[in-house]
């Protein structure tokens, strides 16, 4: 698996704990052509690994992303990248891709690995005026918590944080 930094996860100690994987797939500034999709939105995904599946999940990926590096000659997979066909997926017909797409799909159902996702933007802070006065100018140690793309990570790792605790109610199956 990709860790933040894009390399492959070897903490095999850390694996055993699960693990959480974060990454950001917004496109501040950038027009999307639809009303709602704002061009301030900052969204995070974040994929929960339990424990109890951790060593398994590792290796799938690490068979499939050696798979991907051998077939397509990507070194990382950024699934904006296959959808798009760009960097090491241009030129690979759509419905291959799609095919990158399905089994990455197949490996988080088989699993049922949680996925956590969090979009923030101005129109979201603009639906609160109350709230976003606020946040106006707050900062929490090194958080400006009048960024969009720091208030929605906060908010992404509150969400991810619940998520984990309920986990941890649930049983050490989860």
């Amino acid at each position: 698996m990709k860790d933040i930094a894009g390399t492959v996860s070897t903490d095999v100690e850390a694996l055993k704990r699960g693990a959480i994987y974060v990454d950001d797939s917004g496109n501040p500034g950038a027009d999307s052509g639809s009303a709602f999709l704002p061009a301030s939105r900052k969204s995070w995904t974040a994929v929960i690994v339990p424990s109890v599946i951790a060593a398994d999940v590792d290796t799938a990926m690490r068979l499939f992303l050696g798979g991907v590096r051998k077939e397509y000659g990507a070194h990382e997979l950024h699934l904006t990248d296959v959808w798009s066909g760009k960097g090491a997926w241009k030129g690979v017909k759509p419905p291959e891709r799609a095919e990158v797409f399905g089994i990455m799909a197949s490996m988080m159902e088989a699993w049922s690995l949680p996925v956590i996702q969090q979009t923030i933007s101005e129109d979201t802070l603009n639906d609160h005026p109350d709230f976003r006065r606020s946040l106006e100018g707050v900062r929490q140690n090194d958080w400006r918590l009048d960024s969009i793309e720091q208030f929605g990570f906060l908010s992404l790792c509150s969400a991810v944080s619940r998520h984990v605790l309920e986990m941890k109610v649930r049983g050490p199956a989860e």
